[in-house]
């Protein structure tokens, strides 16, 4: 470390900078504290020219390790002083991002043990303000209120920035941080440093012998009752030699003499305390270690961290003999910490004087209405242009939902599976978007698949306010404190995703707030969830549910039962694209008619049969002999009953299958597999993870991928509608041989896999997963290993549920299974996961001795798995062991489960773990870490991430919640490299037919970033690229285009007024 620049007789002062260079304040309160902070700068620069005509400081200037520092030295002591002292040096500094408020003060000894005092504080020690019990590291012991019990502190002030609190646990660590201190006051006060107009000339010591450490000789700690014996003496000869037994406390001398640091509360007030007793009183009720008299005045207004060098002990025998030396002690911590920081650091943090608060820059805004028409909300359809027909329905639709908004308006579409029901939801969806209603999509198949779309929802609606408003005003707006959670990419915790469905519900009822529809899609499972307990309470409510589900009528003001398509409708449907046929030819023709009554002008049996047709180009009457072929070899074994539409459909279906099988036997296997899934959302990525080359041999033998998922959504309901039946022909068709030949069957395994890939696109399609093996139950299969699939994911769908009987039922079954099973196969991991899934069964039984047995029993198998190192032959084993860290959560052990977390994760990343798995129980250890503060550790593991991650849309969803992180962290510097790396994925992937929307997130946090930066201008340019690609690839009208134009404007505003000044 280098100091100041000298000549024989001055300072030399290197540079001259302009005032918005300077990031830090460094505020003192004596001549000598003033005297250490000089020392301890590195250079020292011009004072300044151009001081605020407010400002009355006198400043030092200069810098330490790059950061450019201010320096000023109070006129007296007091709070108030401070807090006028920091308000003039924001006037003068504009840049100023964050203050050190250095100096002496008075150490709070603890009391004795019988090994010493519990607080060893020392003269000459330094103690730093850091949060601890009931307080943010700085307390006002003398803000109190008089009860009828006594006295109560009121009022709570704020803790030091997380920046500096970040920067403290930094140097926490370092093991010889007290001898570092003394070799920086050694270097800055050597005996042969010639700064004296930085020195207090003193006739009786030499200048490097009054800043070094005066001796333990001269520390003494009287008891607190014992008074100082002379009233004009600065030391305490008399008193020591009028001291009796007990009037001076002895401690176990130390080893050494440099500095020991101490962290916790400082009290702060403008009295001065002198008193041992009221110390001690003070300091036991509200867990003070030190006492000063400035920093009250600052940690509201002035973010800082107060480090203060003991010079006494806060008792009548204060003097001032060690405050030269207290002085330099925390200094010379103030340097090291500086050090610590790199400029990026502090330039990421917004500057004191303009936080980020969007209203005081934009005070128009703070009595805005804000509605869903400001939200980006994207259908999960795109419009359909070959809809037909159906305009009586929508017709009615249109007018049921015109009607004034005297009541409640919740409307049913019913009718069986395929009908059309969800077509024309999604058609007047989209006609109702150009007269600026806000349609909000929520998948109801069940409950789950409800609260995450809901809370997807409140997720769009809080980053549009947050754009409009920041943060904490957005937070306001909607009523919902844990924005960051929230926003977090990856899966929602059960306690944030029910708070923001209240906060949503809340929202949407307001009066001002009444442009809005809701469609609940597929809401079957009436008798598992009530979907009323979902829906806002309001008047001008607006409510669209499907189902197939008649009985729904009694529920809901206005019903209509959806049944085929008329004549003419299903004619033009079956002709679109038909390049053999034309519509106004063929109204008569006999083949073309045929074709219509077998497939009952059933909308989904007509499109699958049109695809076909056009694909083979088969005529009328080709397709008519083999749809009787296939239709009579199934139903010559599926049971007889009153399914006349599903008889139709899933003949349509398996006259495509069979054209599939021949020419790509895997592509098929394949769609069954997808179709077992669900039928939304299946990805060509999910496929890679089992069956790697999978669509490279699909697309090679032209089959593409697309038109397979297309083609499974019939399987799938072919298998829920029938069951065991169903489920016994389509399982005909696979060669079960293929599977069990293979290590495991391919479907457990996919599911397996899948199931740890999903929680990167919600858990919304787990219970899909689950399901797969209750059919497969259906079937009677002897297979043992599919029959462990089946009740291994049977009882964890159970648990999901909340049935815990029946969860716990057939995870004891699975391991009667497993223990009776004849097989080659090693069945040690599969037998662990099984207890390990009884064990989390039992201790969701709460208050109850199976739930004791059930953390035995976990914690039991986690000891196994790590003691015995099975997780180096079985890597999946160690998401068993990760498991055990969500019981303690479950549990409330918060401290335990981040420590067994960290551990496990240390694992999997030096094991060889899967890394799927491993980024999955990351991404919890995270959000665990954001909660509990740990900052720094949550963007190291968001970096090792991204740089572990090949997949782009891994990498995007890791980059949003590192921005995220950074926006919260006020580090814009970082946020900015990190948003221009977003914003550069999302622009390649609209390139390659992407989701046009997902650019609204970079840009705004590259704006944000830029903003807080000065760089208006360049922040407009950006909003503006987005813009205009936006509305080149979407139209004028879209949600996405709106929300980015309101949020270009208000950029513009900002712009024009930074021109102005």
């Amino acid at each position: 470390m280098s100091r100041p620049e000298t000549s024989a007789n001055h300072t030399v002062y290197t540079q001259s900078l302009p005032l918005e260079r300077y990031t830090v304040g460094w505020i003192c309160a004596l001549p000598c504290e003033l005297t250490a902070a000089r020392a301890m700068l590195d250079h020292r620069h011009v004072r300044p020219k151009n001081q605020s005509k407010h400002d009355e400081n006198n400043y030092t200037l200069g810098s330490i390790a790059g950061h450019n520092i201010a320096i000023v030295c109070l006129p007296e002591y007091g709070t108030n002083n401070a807090a006028i002292a920091a308000k003039s040096m924001q006037a003068t500094f504009p840049n100023i991002r964050f203050g050190l408020l250095v100096g002496v003060g008075g150490g709070v000894p603890g009391p004795i043990t019988e090994t010493g005092p519990a607080n060893d504080i020392r003269l000459g020690d330094v103690v730093v303000s850091l949060p601890a019990g009931q307080g943010g590291g700085v307390i006002q012991y003398d803000l109190i209120r008089r009860e009828v019990d006594g006295f109560r502190r009121v009022g709570l002030l704020n803790k030091p920035p997380t920046l500096l609190r970040t920067a403290v646990a930094s140097l926490r660590a370092e093991r010889r941080l007290g001898r570092q201190l003394t070799g920086l006051i050694e270097d800055a006060f050597a005996p042969d440093d010639e700064c004296c107009e930085d020195k207090c000339d003193d006739d009786e010591e030499s200048e490097g012998e009054r800043w070094t450490y005066p001796s333990t000789g001269r520390d003494f700690l009287f008891s607190p009752g014992y008074k100082h014996r002379s009233s004009g003496a600065d030391d305490c000869t008399k008193c020591m030699e009028a001291k009796s037994a007990g009037d001076i406390i002895t401690r176990r001398p130390r080893k050494t003499t440099h500095p020991k640091i101490h962290y916790g509360n400082i009290g702060s007030g403008n009295s001065l305390i002198k008193n041992g007793l009221e110390r001690d009183k003070l300091a036991q009720r509200d867990s003070i270690i030190c006492f000063e008299m400035e920093a009250a005045g600052l940690m509201d207004d002035f973010p800082c961290l107060v480090i203060r060098g003991i010079s006494d002990y806060a008792d009548s025998h204060k003097n001032s003999s060690w405050q030269p030396y207290a002085a330099a002690a925390a200094a010379a911590y103030a340097k090291q910490l500086v050090c610590s920081i790199t400029p990026q650091d502090i330039d990421s943090l917004a500057p004191i004087q303009g936080s980020l608060d969007m209203t005081a820059r934009h005070p128009d805004l703070e009595n805005c209405h804000w509605t869903m028409l400001s939200v980006d909300l994207d259908l999960p359809f795109a419009r359909n242009p070959r809809f037909m027909g159906r305009q009586d329905v929508l017709s009615q639709i249109q007018e049921y939902f015109s009607k004034d908004a005297t009541a409640p308006r919740t409307l049913l579409l019913y009718g069986i599976g395929g009908i059309g029901k969800t077509q024309i939801a999604a058609h007047y969806a989209h006609t109702m978007t150009k007269d600026s209603l806000a349609i909000c999509w929520v998948d109801a198949r069940d409950r789950s698949s409800v609260e995450l779309g809901l809370s997807c929802i409140a997720q769009c609606v809080l980053r549009s306010l947050i754009v409009h408003y920041g943060e904490r005003v957005a937070a306001t707006m909607f009523g919902f404190s844990d924005v960051t959670s929230l926003l977090l990419h990856g899966p929602i915790p059960p306690r944030t995703m029910q708070g923001a469905i209240r906060s949503l519900k809340s929202w949407l009822g307001k009066k001002s707030n009444s442009r809005w529809l809701i469609v609940f899609d597929n809401y079957d499972n009436i008798d598992e969830f009530n979907i009323e307990d979902y829906i806002p309470n309001a008047d001008h409510s607006r409510i669209l549910i499907t189902s197939r589900r008649p009985d729904l009528q009694r529920s809901v003001d206005k019903a209509f039962d959806i049944s085929g398509l008329d004549d003419a409708a299903a004619l033009q449907l079956l002709l679109s694209g038909n390049r053999m046929y034309k519509a106004d030819d063929t109204p008569t023709c006999p083949s073309v008619q045929a074709v219509l009554r077998k497939l009952c002008n059933f909308p989904l049996a007509i499109v699958q049969a049109n695809a076909y047709i056009n694909n083979r180009r088969l005529s009328m009457d080709d397709f008519l002999q083999q749809y009787e072929q296939q239709f009579i070899r199934p139903m010559s074994q599926k049971p007889r009953g009153p399914w006349n539409y599903d008889q139709v459909v899933n003949t349509t279906w398996e006259v495509s299958l069979s054209a599939i099988q021949a020419e790509n036997k895997l592509a098929a296997e394949t769609m069954f597999t997808c179709s077992l899934l669900g039928n939304t959302n299946i990805l060509p990525e999910w496929m890679q993870i089992c069956i790697p080359g999978i669509v490279d041999c699909i697309e090679t033998q032209h089959l593409h991928l697309d038109d397979a998922c297309r083609l499974h959504s019939l399987l799938s309901g072919f298998l829920d509608k029938h069951g065991k039946a169903a489920s016994a022909i389509c399982l005909k068709t696979l060669d079960i041989g293929r599977y069990l030949a293979m290590p495991a069957p391919l479907l457990l395994l996919f599911c397996s896999e899948l199931s740890t890939c999903l929680a990167w696109s919600g858990w919304w399609a787990f219970s899909q997963i689950l399901s797969i093996f209750t059919r497969q139950l259906l079937c009677q299969t002897q297979e043992g290993i599919i029959q462990t699939g089946h009740l291994y994911y049977s009882a964890l769908y159970a648990l999901s549920k909340g049935r815990l009987e029946k969860a716990e039922g057939d995870c004891r079954k699975l391991l009667l299974v497993l223990e009776k099973m004849e097989t080659t196969e090693d069945l040690t991991g599969s037998f662990i996961k099984a207890q390990m899934l009884l064990a989390r069964i039992m201790t969701r039984y709460k208050d109850s001795p199976k739930s004791k047995y059930g953390y035995k029993l976990a914690c039991k198998l986690v000891r196994l798995i790590v003691s015995a190192k099975l997780y180096t032959e079985y890597p999946e084993l160690l998401g068993q062991v990760a498991e055990y860290g969500q019981m303690l959560l479950s549990r409330g052990d918060t401290e335990g489960a981040r420590i067994h977390y960290s551990n496990t994760i240390h694992l999997m990343m030096n094991s060889g773990a899967p890394k799927a798995m491993t980024f999955l129980w990351l991404g919890k250890y995270c959000g665990l870490l954001f909660q509990l503060g740990y900052y720094p550790e949550v963007e190291a593991y968001l970096r090792w991430m991204l740089n572990e991650s090949l997949d782009t849309t891994r990498k995007c969803a890791i980059l949003q919640n590192l921005s995220l992180l950074l926006t919260h962290q006020k580090k814009y510097g970082e946020l900015e490299l990190v948003a221009r790396q977003l914003l550069d994925l999302e622009r390649d992937d609209i390139s390659n037919g992407g989701d046009d929307g997902q650019i609204i997130f970079p840009t705004v946090s590259l704006c944000t970033a830029l903003l807080e930066t000065k760089r208006s201008t360049e922040a407009t340019v950006i909003a503006n690229e987005s813009f205009h690609l936006l509305r080149k690839n979407l139209g004028a009208q879209n949600h996405n285009i709106v929300m980015l134009e309101v949020f270009l404007r208000k950029l513009r505003k900002v712009n024009q007024k930074t021109q102005l000044i």
